[in-house]
């Protein structure tokens, strides 16, 4: 998201040319995540009643997995 507020003219234009930091964004999203989980909500209520999609069921994964994909493990030198 922060690259795309410097590169991306519809986001830079939402930010006004002022690039946030991404610790920034990163504490914006945790201070924030009622509002967002309430927004979200309200979205998919707007898209159901305009005929946008079928929203029976929505799920949200969240699940953190740990990975032993690190770049040493998966090349080597040459």
């Amino acid at each position: 998201m922060e690259r795309l507020c410097s590169t991306d003219l519809a986001f830079r234009v939402l930010c006004a040319q002022d690039v946030p930091d991404h610790c920034t964004i990163a504490r914006f999203r945790a201070e924030c995540q009622d509002a967002f989980t309430g927004l979200f909500t309200q979205v998919l209520m707007i898209a159901g009643k305009a005929g946008l999609g079928h929203f029976e069921t929505v799920a949200i994964d969240g699940t953190k997995i740990a990975a032993n994909a690190s770049i040493d493990a998966n090349r080597g030198h040459e």
